[in-house]
């Protein structure tokens, strides 16, 4: 039965276009159509359940069941929602029933094939009785007038060929089919609406904001000024080890007030004044950074606690209103944004600070000192400046108020990194990469906060200094790209495993250095491995962790990622106070790399992968 339909089907196909005209392309058109049959191009015709009915009919109306062939039935048993696997045992099968699965979405989103379709009756669209088979290629299984192959019928019984489009007595296909988008927010809410692209763009100004800090304060222009103001009454290798020791605790305590911020900011409700305090403090701070007499350099140490504090706990409430501002599939566009915005403002801020620097009297300023307390004074403006529309704009998140007092909210959120850490023989691949991260995390992060103070010591000077920060910050995003190409072609463990090789080779560099270019290189050498070989470790986590438990098991991963800053920096610090140098104290950095390194190459990615499947199915 099924060969004798086929070979019906492909003879009037034949049969209704002669050759000449297929191989051209051009199809004649059959006799017009009848007065009554105008409902082709009306409300007949646009109906889905019209549409699905003519389906059923003739596939499912000529008989019993087994009358029809598999491919037929098949097709049939898609379009309502039956999907049967007769054809996804070879690759050609699969791919009809792909396009079946189209078809298949497309009549569920309009609302057809429920209960209540009447299913009998000649087909509305064409007039032909129930029972009967188009024309038309077997394999769809589905009336001209709801094909979406690329067929066009000019009447019953004619077939236009694939990719002709018929006369304009034909509805348009916009008119033919429903448009599909998927499920979601409707578009007027998406990022193109007037409202929502102004929040994005408000939230996205803020990474602008506080990223001037990271570049100028932290990493570029605060260390080698503390070294300076600090070798007025120790010798500088002691300045080293002070620096390392602040950046330490700094780093410890950002861990735990972020974790008491965030638990407040769930009881309040409200976000952004929390954040909006966080913010005056931090730029207040840096600005007053400016106003520290010379060789006060406790003073300059407590003004960095004071900011960095703020700096990093705001971080956490800055991430917590990305879900306002984006709908769940903008997410990671509208976070990409943010991390561009972030790398040009720094990036930007930190080329006005090195013009001052370089050229003081240019700008009208005396000298190299006033040049740089005029950089905390731009970096705390900055900061506050461009947060501004962020509480003007970004609205808050409809998340429930719990009436639990705050101690209870901080012991509930100590008993879930507990309940984490106790569910670790669940998570073995997992827990094994996290140790490996926190290793080189740890010296990945050393390198950057102890980079310029280093180089102060063994006689960099300032601008070389800055310079080869801008450098870093300029060639680090592409090479980022290029590393995730590298991740994709030979795998994201293999390719990190490079970048710490690259740290290895980074370290004996930089015992070495002595000269300014040593250090120019030094900074490119960090920029084509630091943000390729992070993001790849981000990555990497995200895709072994339980769809299920991706909230605390990323909040884990943000305060492991905090406490793993402690370390490495302790160590430098403690070295360079042994040894009486700098440069001996670079070495502590290599058991950090080396560790890592080694930790994560025993770690089986395929295997985490299917562990985080298998903990989220239970």
């Amino acid at each position: 039965m099924a060969g004798d339909e086929l070979r019906r089907v492909r003879a009037h196909r034949s049969r209704a276009l002669p050759a000449a005209a297929r191989r051209s392309g051009l199809a004649r058109r059959r006799p017009a159509l009848a007065a009554g049959d105008g409902d082709l191009r009306g409300d007949a015709f646009r109906d889905p359940a019209t549409r699905s009915r003519c389906n059923l009919d003739r596939v499912r109306g000529a008989g019993a069941p087994g009358d029809a062939s598999p491919r037929l039935r098949h097709g049939a048993d898609l379009v309502h929602g039956d999907r049967r696997p007769l054809l996804g045992r070879s690759r050609s099968g699969r791919a009809r029933v792909a396009r079946s699965e189209r078809t298949n979405r497309a009549f569920s989103l309009a609302g057809v094939g429920g209960a209540g379709d009447e299913r009998d009756g000649p087909c509305p669209a064409h007039g032909s009785p129930a029972g009967s088979l188009h024309p038309r290629s077997a394999a769809a299984a589905l009336c001209p007038a709801a094909d979406r192959r690329g067929h066009r019928v000019a009447a019953a019984g004619g077939v236009w060929p694939r990719g002709r489009v018929p006369p304009s007595n034909l509805a348009p296909r916009s008119a033919m089919y429903p448009r599909m988008r998927p499920p979601g927010p409707a578009p007027s809410a998406g990022i193109l609406d007037p409202a929502r692209a102004r929040a994005v763009r408000a939230w996205c100004l803020y990474d602008w904001a506080n990223s001037a800090f990271a570049t100028t304060v932290i990493a570029a222009i605060l260390p080698p000024f503390f070294a300076e103001h600090a070798s007025h009454s120790m010798p500088h290798n002691l300045a080293t080890a002070t620096w390392g020791y602040a950046s330490a605790g700094a780093m410890l305590l950002s861990a735990v007030t972020g974790l008491i911020l965030g638990a407040t900011s769930d009881r309040l409700g409200r976000r952004k004044p929390l954040l909006f305090g966080l913010v005056l403090m931090g730029s207040l701070a840096t600005a007053s950074m400016a106003l520290v007499p010379g060789g006060q350099w406790r003073a300059l140490l407590v003004l960095f606690v004071l900011a960095f504090l703020p700096f990093a706990s705001a971080n956490v409430l800055y991430d917590s209103l990305l879900p306002s501002v984006a709908a769940p599939r903008e997410l990671h566009r509208v976070s990409a944004r943010g991390f561009a915005y972030g790398y040009v403002g720094g990036g930007l801020l930190l080329a006005v600070n090195l013009a001052w620097i370089l050229a003081p009297r240019r700008f009208g300023l005396p000298g190299l000192d006033a040049a740089t307390r005029l950089s905390f004074a731009s970096v705390g403006l900055w900061w506050f400046g461009f947060s501004l529309p962020l509480f003007m704009d970004v609205p808050e998140p409809d998340s429930p108020r719990p009436r639990a007092p705050l101690p209870e909210l901080v012991r509930s959120a100590i008993r879930e990194l507990r309940g984490i850490v106790a569910r670790r023989r669940e998570h073995p691949e997992l827990l094994r990469f996290v140790l490996a991260y926190w290793l080189y995390s740890d010296g990945i992060g050393t390198v950057i906060r102890m980079a310029t103070i280093y180089g102060s010591e063994v006689g960099i000077e300032r601008k070389d200094l800055i310079g080869a920060l801008l450098l870093v910050q300029i060639v680090a995003a592409p090479a980022s790209l290029a590393f995730g190409r590298l991740g994709q072609r030979i795998g994201p463990r293999l390719a990190v495993a490079i970048g710490l090789g690259g740290y290895v080779l980074i370290t004996v560099v930089g015992y070495l250095i002595s000269r300014p270019w040593h250090f120019w290189l030094l900074a490119a050498m960090v920029a084509l491995v630091q943000g390729g070989t992070q993001s790849l470790s981000r990555s990497m986590f995200a895709s072994m962790v339980p769809p299920s438990r991706l909230g605390g098991m990323f909040g884990f991963y943000s305060v492991s990622e905090k406490l793993a800053g402690v370390a490495g920096p302790l160590l430098f610090g403690l070295a360079a106070q042994l040894f009486g140098s700098g440069r001996f104290a670079v070495f502590t950095l290599l058991p950090f790399f080396l560790g890592g390194a080694a930790l994560l190459l025993t770690v089986d990615l395929e295997r985490g992968v299917r562990q985080a499947a298998e903990v989220s199915a239970s």
